[in-house]
């Protein structure tokens, strides 16, 4: 289906991945790259699939999204098994 975006919990994992990704916060965070990407999308005049991660990344970035442990104050070495 051509410019449809997916959000929530629509993705696969096990183990702390899965432990990290099924609560709210981080459903939430799938859902405003989702909604970013389809503005994206229709501000470039684009289909979804022709969006790079790149693109949608940088607009992420313009509303202060957090991508990695370090960038909300945590140490990813005391979050390995």
């Amino acid at each position: 289906v051509r410019g449809v975006f997916a959000a929530g919990r629509c993705m696969s994992a096990t183990g702390d991945a899965w432990e990290s990704y099924r609560v709210i916060p981080s459903a939430a965070m799938t859902g405003e790259a989702a909604g970013i990407g389809a503005s994206l999308a229709v501000e470039l005049k684009k289909d979804a699939i022709e969006l790079t991660a790149d693109q949608v990344r940088a607009e992420l970035r313009k509303n202060n999204f957090k991508f990695h442990f370090e960038e909300v104050g945590l140490n990813p070495a005391e979050h390995k098994q």
